[in-house]
């Protein structure tokens, strides 16, 4: 007798998040689509987690639970991946939930357009309010692969868990990166999608608290891969060749300028700026064939600084921080050039 294949294949990455993963498997196990399988990797959790795991696959014959050890997100995803049966792939964080009628609701969707992939839109979830997310409604609809690759690009799209999407998709591996690796793999998974449908449904809820992987106080190692991720997201985005070359290093060099703008604003640890912002600096000058003509004065400044001073830079982000008032007669950004 053949096994069943199911429809959709859910992953679940575990660590130590005891305190919200019998909600977040629970709103899975209570979906109105059932022909599911949940694959959950719990990768050496050492706060009770593991056991959650295996007492919640007690519960429902449709979970698997893989134990191992600590290897990190990315790596527990791949080996999920390498287990999964099913036609359609999606992806659940263990300390979110989502709405009963997610999956039903994207596979209608899905059906309606004979689409490879379907993103939804989602709540972010504080302790006293939620907040609707994703992206905003004249992106609604069913778009080519020039089309999604541009909106992903341009849009910054970077989370795996919205989205449902056929296997046949999932060509390369998530990268090993401590964070950001969703950001850095999504754009290639859809470059193979010929009709993907984005609909206006709030379906995920994604949980803010600050000992989260996107919230923990390491934030300098966060930004450093940011910076990776959007080089290795722009020259994918060039070597495809669906949007103008100024087009795409301009969105590059300008997410550098606000990633080490934002860094700066946000750290007053003199070597951990200096760090962020000359790798910043370091990209920046690698960009060729750059024309900021279009560009404002102000942006063309900054970074001008960025790229050829960066303490000057730092300094002047720092005090220009300062003020909240329009500068009409001075151009600050000169003084540190």
């Amino acid at each position: 007798m053949n096994q069943h294949r199911p429809k959709i294949s859910i992953i679940m990455s575990v660590y130590n998040t005891a305190q919200y993963l019998r909600q977040s498997i629970e709103s899975i196990i209570k979906q109105t689509y059932t022909d599911w399988e949940l694959i959950v990797i719990d990768d050496g959790s050492t706060d009770g987690s593991a056991a959650i795991c295996d007492e919640m696959a007690t519960k429902d014959v449709r979970i698997q639970v893989k134990h191992k050890n600590n290897s990190g997100q990315a790596d527990s995803r791949n080996l999920a991946l390498t287990m999964a049966q099913g036609e359609f792939i999606g992806f659940v964080d263990s300390d979110d939930w989502i709405e009963p009628g997610m999956y039903e609701c994207l596979l209608k969707h899905q059906e309606k357009h004979n689409a490879d992939a379907v993103m939804c839109r989602y709540y972010e979830e504080y302790t006293d309010e939620s907040v609707p997310q994703g992206l905003d409604e004249q992106l609604i609809g069913c778009f080519n692969n020039q089309e999604i690759i541009r909106i992903i690009y341009s849009e910054i799209i970077n989370v795996l868990w919205t989205c449902l999407m056929r296997r046949e998709l999932i060509q390369e591996k998530i990268p090993a990166h401590r964070y950001m690796e969703d950001n850095a793999v999504l754009i290639k998974w859809f470059s193979h999608s010929q009709r993907t449908v984005i609909c206006s449904d709030k379906l995920y809820h994604y949980r803010m608290r600050k000992g989260s992987v996107m919230h923990i106080n390491k934030r300098l190692d966060r930004e450093l891969t940011n910076l990776r991720v959007t080089q290795e997201r722009s020259l994918f985005v060039q070597q495809l060749n669906v949007l103008p070359h100024q087009e795409v290093v301009l969105r590059e060099a300008k997410e550098y300028l606000h990633i080490a703008q934002d860094f700066v604003r946000a750290n007053r640890n003199n070597q951990e700026c200096m760090t962020l912002v000359s790798s910043a600096s370091t990209l920046l000058k690698s960009i060729t064939h750059l024309d900021l003509r279009s560009q404002r004065l102000k942006i063309r400044n900054r970074l001008a600084l960025l790229r050829n001073t960066p303490k000057g830079f730092i300094r002047f982000i720092r005090f220009s921080g300062l003020f909240s008032f329009h500068r009409n007669h001075v151009d600050l950004e000169r003084l540190y050039e």
